[in-house]
């Protein structure tokens, strides 16, 4: 069987910079280096790849980037 890998993004924001940095770490616990199977989807790995910060329109945002492996 083959293995499909692809990037995918997750955007957070808080008006306070602590509070986007806490969603932050959430998103990052909730999906780094996770595995397992959903439904009839097999995840290998979920990598972590790059996280960059900016402030907007008095917007903390904190962009996450990963790279998925599924089966």
């Amino acid at each position: 069987m083959y293995s499909i890998s692809t990037n995918f993004e997750v955007t957070v924001a808080d008006n306070t910079y602590n509070g986007s940095v806490n969603l932050c770490e959430k998103v990052i616990n909730a999906l780094a280096n996770k595995s397992g199977k959903i439904n009839d989807v097999n995840i290998i790995n979920i990598e972590l790849t790059d996280c960059s910060e900016d402030f907007n329109e008095d917007t903390y945002i904190q962009t996450i980037n990963f790279n998925i492996k599924i089966k």
